[in-house]
C-alpha cells in the first residue's frame, strides 16, 4: 500500500491544464489525500495505471537516491493562507468544530488560491526546505511526507504522454480521493508562458 498526497499533469496544446489540489493534513500522521489520474499524468508512466481502482497511488519514481515517490507523494506541505476566509459555507468538505478552534482556519482549501506554495507541480514529499524549515537533514516528516525531494517541473519522468484538446471541447478528467482532511480541488486552465516552456507554468 502506497501513501499519498499531490496533483500535478502537463498538456500539449495552447493552454496547460493544471490540477491544484489543494489539501492539508491533520494530526502527527498523514494516512491518504489524493491526486489526479485521468488524463495521465506526470507520474503515470505511458498511462499504465490510469483510472484503476485502487491503484490511485502506484504510479511515481524511485529518486536517485532510492527514496520511493509515488503520485500522492508529490505536493506542498505546511501552507497556510494568512488572510481572511473566502470559501463559501456550501463547499466545506470536513467537519467544523462548532465550539472551541476550527483546526482548519488557515488551511489552504479556505481561502482558494491564496496560499504560499513551493510548487504548482507539486514537490516530491513535499517539503522542500527540510522539516521542520531549516533542518538540514533528510527527515520523514510530521504531517506527512519528506524533506528534501525534487521539484516535479525540474524532474524528468519517463514515459510521459501528452494529451491534446482541441478549444472548446468538452473533456473527461478524473480524480482519486484516499481520505479527507478538510481540503478540496480545483481545476484550472493554465496559459502558456510566450517561450511556451511547459515547466514553467504557474497557478498565477
Amino acid at each position: 500500500h502506497r501513501d499519498l498526497h499531490s496533483f500535478p499533469t502537463r498538456r500539449s496544446s495552447d493552454l496547460v491544464f493544471v490540477i491544484a489540489a489543494i489539501i492539508c493534513s491533520l494530526g502527527a500522521k498523514v494516512t491518504g489525500h489524493a491526486n489526479m489520474v485521468w488524463p495521465p499524468t506526470w507520474f503515470d508512466e505511458q498511462g499504465y495505471f490510469g483510472m484503476r481502482k485502487g491503484e490511485a497511488c502506484n504510479s511515481g519514481a524511485i529518486l536517485k537516491d532510492g527514496t520511493d515517490a509515488p503520485s500522492c507523494m508529490w505536493f506542498n506541505n505546511y501552507t497556510f493562507i494568512d488572510g481572511p476566509e473566502t470559501l463559501d459555507k456550501s463547499m466545506t468538505t470536513y467537519f467544523n468544530r462548532p465550539f472551541g478552534e476550527d483546526p482548519f482556519a488557515y488551511h489552504p482549501w479556505r481561502s482558494p488560491g491564496a496560499a504560499e506554495i513551493f510548487s504548482p507541480c507539486g514537490v516530491a514529499g513535499g517539503n522542500p526546505w527540510g522539516c521542520p524549515i531549516g533542518n538540514p537533514n533528510f527527515n520523514e516528516c510530521k504531517g506527512g511526507g519528506f524533506s528534501y525531494g525534487p521539484y516535479a517541473e525540474n524532474y524528468r519522468f519517463p514515459g510521459v504522454l501528452t494529451t491534446t484538446w482541441k478549444r472548446g471541447s468538452v473533456v473527461e478528467a478524473a480524480w482519486s480521493i484516499m481520505s479527507n482532511h478538510g481540503g478540496g480541488y480545483s481545476y484550472r486552465l493554465c496559459k502558456l508562458p510566450p517561450n511556451g516552456n511547459k515547466r514553467r507554468v504557474t497557478e498565477k
